[in-house]
């Protein structure tokens, strides 16, 4: 941004503008976790990747942590490296981002995933239809939050609410019945690409600086004191400028 945009509104800076504008403010203050909720969501395509970049860019140079909130599994899949799943509320699934998508495990995940538009057209009208209405968040149904539009629920899901349970490499769900509905061809593609399942090698240890000798330190201060008549020289010129300024009006009043 120009010095120029100092004296407009906001409503004459574009979209763009106006995310960059509340990302600078947010970084102001140094933090180090920071909440991005719906932050592309009006933007147009082109604008969001930048947007998208520029998240990531800032995560890699301030070693900032997003906690990034969207609908759009897309976006999702670009940006994030660990994806929590929600449902009235509560967790359903969560797991790194290449895992889950290459492997879902919840049903509710499942109709998600299923959901985004595809290329392929083999691939098309494969979308798994939610039956039922989304119960109220104020009043849930008891058990399983999902168990009114779940194709699998049973007896159990209507009773007790199941809890977050391990169920592999950082991958955690929250269903009665994930074991008997695992896809075996997804899971062994997921154990393939999922991330992190090599241990990574340990950095080489980085050599000690040699110790400075006595023509470099004899150099050092010698540039030391150049810098310091320097800043004295600095203060003198200042000093006459001021002085100088000061007699101006009263030799045009002469």
């Amino acid at each position: 941004l120009n010095l120029e945009h100092l004296r407009r509104f906001p409503h004459a800076f574009s979209g763009g503008q106006r995310q960059r504008i509340s990302i600078a403010r947010a970084l102001v203050c140094q933090p180090k976790f920071l909440v991005a909720d719906e932050s592309v969501a009006a933007l147009d395509v082109s604008i969001q990747a930048d947007i998208l970049n520029l998240l990531k860019s800032l995560t890699e140079e301030f070693g900032i942590t997003f906690l990034f909130i969207s609908h759009d599994l897309s976006v999702v899949a670009h940006i994030c490296d660990h994806v929590a799943v929600m449902y009235l509320g509560r967790l359903v699934e969560t797991a790194p981002t290449r895992e889950l998508f290459a492997a879902p495990r919840h049903p509710y995940t499942k109709a998600l995933l299923s959901a985004i538009p595809s290329l392929d057209p083999d691939n098309r009208g494969n979308a798994q239809k939610l039956e039922g209405e989304i119960p109220s968040p104020t009043n849930p149904p008891p058990g399983c939050k999902f168990q009114t539009r779940c194709p699998h629920a049973i007896d159990i899901c209507r009773v007790e609410e199941p809890m977050l349970s391990h169920s592999g490499f950082e991958h955690e769900v929250a269903c009665h019945r994930w074991e008997e509905l695992v896809d075996t061809k997804m899971e062994a593609a997921a154990i393939v690409s999922a991330p992190g399942r090599e241990p990574e090698p340990e950095p080489e240890p980085k050599p000690e600086p040699a110790p400075a000798t006595e023509e470099e330190l004899a150099a050092q201060h010698v540039l030391v004191n150049e810098l310091a008549k320097l800043r004295r020289k600095n203060r003198i010129f200042a000093t006459v400028c001021i002085l100088a300024l000061l007699a101006l009006p009263f030799s045009c009043a002469m």
